[in-house]
């Protein structure tokens, strides 16, 4: 079943077996603090663990001894990088080099991990695999491995087992971090993570001292045909690169974080399967916003969290269509009367790949759908204060799909998440700010749309 060449060996991970010392400038990871919360079995930390930090040469001696050729390890991203970026941790690059020295003198033949679920404390506090900057920490990461061992190893592995970083901490929060996200924030989270698995490769490749080999490790559950006949082989390969798991453990499967990597795509099935879960934005939209008031503007800053090629903005309110060219000058802005041949004209597909109605008016609800492109997706964010008619007539051949929820139908925890992070930036939508005593005033100017107004602070102490 194997080749002659197919490699046996051990493995381990570092937070599994190094052990702490109070003077090795090691930084925090999220298991660290996981295991300080009681969330490990009868309180266990990782300070001593096996001390291999402290007993390598003793490890390796019996490791000969049991005729070991072959060890995978990992290396603890916040001990190389205690805040996760920035600062080199220079003990934790001797350790390790003295480690793979060490390996070496006793005939084992290094592979090194990149990451085995031990997350920077730093990075996760913002947002972690969440955050879409961990594409650059984990590339910055992986040239400081590449510039400090290759030299002395050639064999690389970026992320061991994807599916239970994403899913056992983040999806069911019985991993570290222990927190459980929205089905949708640990798509996005997948996503970052093997992004960021690409990120490495190219500068593994880039700043290594020699050749090397990189390789990635996701996990799965196996499954063989119990014969040869077309219908176990069928029932097989459904069992093992197919989406039968139900969504709260959607994250163990092998096609989802393989096929990106390997083949370049997302697999078909899954994509379909997870359609109501998966962004609806991507890179190559058009995105039309109908609507600045602050709703609208709260809309098109999720919206350009996503990144889409184009935003577009259409607002009648003079005094808004300044406020969104000062505060967001790369989004166009259009008036409802230019709006329709704007957006078809000048998108590449023909129409908006994706509209947000924010206003909430019977010719802003037809404006929508007019400007949206055939087959894209229109979201009904306003509420309004009657029953609105699709004229199917003058719809044909738009296969549009629309969804409405309103306000109501925000992720408001990811919202708010997201503004702690800084991702979101909300103090320019508070124009006007007053003392509680002048809270009238407040609300007349907030009610009325006076004077230019988004949003209005009210302090709880009068005269402040």
């Amino acid at each position: 079943m194997f080749p002659k060449d197919f490699v046996w060996g051990v493995a381990s991970s570092a937070y599994q077996v190094e052990g702490t010392d109070a003077k090795d400038g090691r930084g925090k990871n999220i298991w660290d603090e996981f295991a300080r919360s009681g969330r490990v079995y009868e309180h266990q930390t990782a300070e001593v663990c096996c001390d291999h930090m402290h007993r390598y040469r003793e490890d390796f001696a019996l490791m000969r001894m049991l005729g070991i050729k072959n060890y995978r390890f990992s290396i603890s991203w916040s001990r190389i990088l205690p805040e996760g970026t920035g600062k080199v941790n220079e003990k934790a690059v001797q350790m390790y080099r003295d480690m793979i020295l060490c390996m070496k003198e006793n005939g084992i033949r290094p592979f090194i991990t990149l990451f085995h679920w031990e997350f920077p404390y730093e990075l996760f506090k913002k947002g972690g695999w969440l955050n879409d900057e961990v594409v650059q920490w984990f590339g910055e990461y992986a040239k400081v491995v590449a510039e400090n061992f290759s030299d002395l190893c050639s064999d690389f592995i970026t992320i061991n087992d994807p599916q239970c970083a994403i899913g056992l901490g983040h999806l069911n929060g019985v991993h570290a971090p222990g927190m459980k996200y929205s089905i949708p924030e640990t798509f996005q989270m997948a996503h970052n993570l093997m992004k960021a698995h690409g990120q490495a490769v190219i500068n593994l490749r880039k700043y290594a001292k020699q050749k090397i080999r990189v390789g990635y490790a996701p996990t799965c559950g196996v499954a063989y045909p119990a014969t040869e006949s077309a219908d176990d082989i069928a029932a097989a390969k459904k069992v093992y690169f197919g989406f039968e798991n139900p969504m709260d453990n959607w994250t163990w499967n092998v096609a989802w974080f393989s096929d990106p990597v390997f083949l370049g795509e997302y697999p078909k099935e899954g994509l379909e399967k997870f359609a109501d879960y998966l962004p609806e934005i991507t890179e190559e939209d058009t995105v039309l916003v109908i609507g600045a008031g602050s709703t609208g503007i709260c809309t098109l800053l999720c919206v350009m969290l996503r990144k889409p090629q184009r935003i577009v903005v259409c607002e009648q309110s003079s005094e808004r269509i300044r406020f969104v060219r000062e505060h967001y000058p790369q989004v166009e802005v259009v008036t409802p009367e230019e709006c329709k041949e704007f957006v078809l004209q000048s998108s590449p597909h023909g129409g908006a790949d994706v509209v947000f109605e924010v206003a909430g008016g019977e010719d802003t609800f037809r404006l929508a759908w007019e400007c949206a492109r055939p087959n894209a997706v229109v979201i009904l964010v306003a509420l309004y204060d009657r029953p609105q008619i699709l004229p199917l007539p003058d719809m044909y051949g738009k296969n549009l799909i629309f969804k409405t929820g309103g306000v109501d139908g925000c992720d408001c925890a990811e919202i708010l998440r997201l503004i702690e992070m800084g991702k979101i930036d909300t103090t320019p939508l508070i124009t006007h700010r007053f003392p509680l005593d002048q809270i009238e005033t407040a609300y007349q100017i907030f009610e009325n749309r006076q004077d230019g107004v988004i949003k209005v602070a009210v302090a709880m102490e009068a005269g402040m």
